[in-house]
C-alpha cells in the first residue's frame, strides 16, 4: 500500500513538474532497494531535486521521511522563505519612504550678480540691449540632466525664433521644441543622443544642430577673436530680437563649480559692461548678471580636445 500510494505521488508530481522534497528521502544505504535499484538513473522528464544529497543518503524518492531526516530538509526551506520575506518588505518600506530633500541651489560668488537681487533688477531695468530678454524669458526651461545644457539651451533659442515646432496630438498640433524632440534624424546623423546625454555637448556640435533646425548658425571660438570684437558682436545681437546668442564657458573661471557649460545671453548693460546670463542649470544657479572681460576669459579656456570654449550666433536664414 505504501509503495502504490509513493508511486502514485510520484506520477501525479512528473505530470505537474512539481516536486516535494520534504516529504521523501533517498537512503542509499536502504536494505529494501537493491543495489541495481539505487543505481537506477532519475528519469529525464523529472525535475531535479535541490537537496538531492546522494553522499549524504537524504532525499528523494522511495520511502516516507522520517521525522528526524524531515526537519533536517525542511528547516533550509524555512529560511530561505523568511529571508526572502523580510527581503520583500524592506523592499516596500524602501517604496513607500519618502525621496531625499534636494539640495538648495549654491550661492553665486561675490563677482557675479543674481537676478532676483535689487542691484541684479535695476541692471535689467537699465539695461540697453534688452530685445532678447522677454522671448527668452517666456521659454526659460531647466536642463533635464547634468549634460544637458546644450539641448535646453537650444529649446530656448529655437522657441524663442517661432521655428516650426513638431506638433503633438496632445496638444492639437501646436507644439513646443523641448530636450527631447529636439534630437531629430538629423541630429542623430551628427551625434546620437545617447553620447550628448553621456558626455554633453561640443561647441561645434552645438552649431551643427541648430543648422539640422534650419536656421543660420555661426560658431566662434573664443581664442580667433579679442573681447572688444566679442562685445560689439553681442551688443548687436542682443539689440534684436531677429538673432540670439549662446555662450559656452568654463564655470570654474567665474568661481562656480563643474566645468564646461551652455547658457543664452538676454540682456547688455552698457555702464557696467556686463551680461545677463540665463543659466539653465536653475536648480543649481539663478540667471545672474556677469562682465564682459571674465565671459570672455572663461570662453577663451581650452577644452580637452585642445580648442577653446566660445559663442554661436543663432538667426533665421534669409532668402
Amino acid at each position: 500500500m505504501s509503495n502504490n500510494l509513493c508511486e502514485h505521488k510520484r506520477a501525479w508530481m512528473q505530470k505537474e513538474n512539481q516536486f516535494w522534497p520534504c516529504f521523501f528521502v533517498r537512503d542509499t544505504n536502504s536494505p529494501d532497494r537493491s543495489p541495481a535499484a539505487r543505481e537506477k538513473p532519475r528519469p529525464h522528464n523529472m525535475p531535479p531535486n535541490r537537496f538531492d544529497r546522494h553522499e549524504t543518503g537524504i532525499v528523494s524518492l522511495n520511502r516516507p521521511v522520517r521525522r528526524m531526516e524531515k526537519t533536517r530538509v525542511v528547516v533550509p526551506y524555512r529560511v530561505r522563505r523568511l529571508v526572502s520575506r523580510l527581503g520583500y518588505e524592506l523592499t516596500d518600506a524602501r517604496r513607500q519612504a519618502p525621496p531625499p530633500a534636494a539640495p538648495m541651489p549654491l550661492d553665486l560668488p561675490p563677482n557675479l550678480v543674481s537676478l532676483d537681487t535689487a542691484e541684479g533688477t535695476r541692471l535689467l531695468r537699465e539695461a540697453d540691449a534688452i530685445a532678447d530678454y522677454v522671448p527668452l524669458s517666456m521659454h526659460f526651461v531647466t536642463q533635464e540632466s547634468p549634460t544637458f545644457c546644450g539641448p535646453a539651451s537650444m529649446t530656448m533659442v529655437l522657441n524663442a525664433l517661432g521655428i516650426a515646432r513638431p506638433g503633438t496630438s496632445h496638444s492639437d498640433q501646436h507644439g513646443l521644441f523641448d530636450q527631447d524632440n529636439v534630437f531629430t534624424r538629423e541630429t542623430h546623423s551628427i551625434t546620437p543622443r545617447a553620447v550628448i546625454r553621456r558626455f554633453g555637448t561640443p561647441l561645434s556640435t552645438l552649431g551643427q544642430f541648430f543648422e539640422a533646425h534650419g536656421v543660420r548658425a555661426a560658431t566662434v571660438y573664443a581664442s580667433t577673436v579679442s573681447v572688444a570684437s566679442f562685445r560689439e558682436t553681442a551688443r548687436r545681437v542682443l539689440e534684436t530680437s531677429a538673432e540670439y546668442i549662446v555662450v559656452n564657458y568654463n564655470r570654474a573661471e567665474v568661481g562656480q563649480l563643474s566645468g564646461g557649460h551652455i547658457s543664452p545671453v538676454a540682456a547688455y548693460h552698457a555702464d557696467t559692461d556686463m551680461f545677463l546670463i540665463l543659466d539653465v542649470s536653475r536648480y543649481k544657479y539663478p540667471p545672474f548678471w556677469i562682465t564682459a572681460d571674465e565671459l570672455f576669459g572663461a570662453m577663451n579656456v581650452k577644452t580637452g580636445a585642445g580648442i577653446t570654449h566660445g559663442y554661436v550666433i543663432v538667426g533665421r536664414k534669409t532668402n
